[in-house]
């Protein structure tokens, strides 16, 4: 029964191919496109984890110094006051709120500034997928930069190198 199956699937193939080869440079559109879309949220999404812990922990590191200074300095000397000095302390320093605030604010910040900044390559990648003969055109143009990108950035062709 499962080799039934598999040979009907693979009967299915040339037709699928058939369909695929009419339109390669479409096809081809679409999945760049496809590709540049996922690979735009994921830079975005590490981006923002990355920052998130930076963000959270500067401002930690702020917050702690300043509610140390406020701790430490007593007006008036009084073990009462330097009790519950000494337990509000504890409380701020670890609330949960605080850090996950921090981490929202800092994963958002960056997060919409790489999409941000990626908005043409991503407005491109559209158009490829949902465009007919433009979608062409912007696939084109995506994979061009594509390359340019992998020839320049990555493989470093084309730069100086530095003596040391």
């Amino acid at each position: 029964m499962a080799n039934s199956s598999i040979i009907n699937v693979l009967k299915k193939v040339p037709a699928l191919t058939k369909k695929i080869s009419g339109k390669p440079l479409e096809t081809a559109s679409k999945v760049v496109g496809a590709g540049v879309i996922v690979s735009s949220i994921y830079d975005a999404h590490v981006n923002g984890a990355e920052r998130a812990d930076i963000f959270d922990s500067i401002n930690t590191a702020n917050k702690m110094h300043n509610d140390y200074k406020q701790y430490i300095s007593l007006d008036k000397e009084s073990a009462t006051l330097a009790k519950l000095k000494r337990y509000w302390y504890d409380i701020k320093q670890n609330t949960i709120d605080f850090h996950f605030m921090n981490k929202t604010r800092g994963y958002l910040g960056s997060f919409s500034s790489t999409i941000l900044s990626n908005t043409l390559n991503i407005l491109l990648a559209v158009a490829a997928i949902k465009m007919k003969k433009a979608g062409k055109i912007a696939g084109t143009i995506l994979t061009l930069h594509a390359a340019k990108t992998v020839l320049f950035d990555v493989l470093e062709l084309g730069r100086k190198k530095e003596k040391l």
